[in-house]
């Protein structure tokens, strides 16, 4: 998969999505791992390492990827208009 470009992994999951009946929403990814998921507050010094996020306005602390990954949530979520987006994705296998 390292070789694979953003746009071509994009286009697989969309398309895997669509074989299944998801709907996939593209959100700008700017910033979602400087922006702090509870006040908004955006700041190159809120990411602390790779893998720590501490918000230098409200104190906020937790691991990196997940407050970015709560920002994506929230982006797609404005977009959409409330779609759950913090569901699991797993398949089910069949017995």
């Amino acid at each position: 998969m390292s070789n694979w470009s953003f746009a071509q992994l994009q286009a697989f999951v969309a398309y895997k999505a669509a074989y299944r009946g998801i709907h996939v929403e593209i959100v700008d990814a700017r910033y979602s791992s400087q922006a702090c998921s509870r006040c908004g507050s955006i700041e190159k010094r809120n990411r602390v390492s790779q893998s720590v996020f501490s918000c230098k306005h409200c104190g906020y602390q937790q691991n990196a990827d997940l407050n970015a990954a709560d920002n994506l949530a929230s982006r797609a979520r404005c977009v959409t208009g409330g779609l759950a987006v913090k569901q699991a994705i797993v398949s089910r296998l069949r017995t």
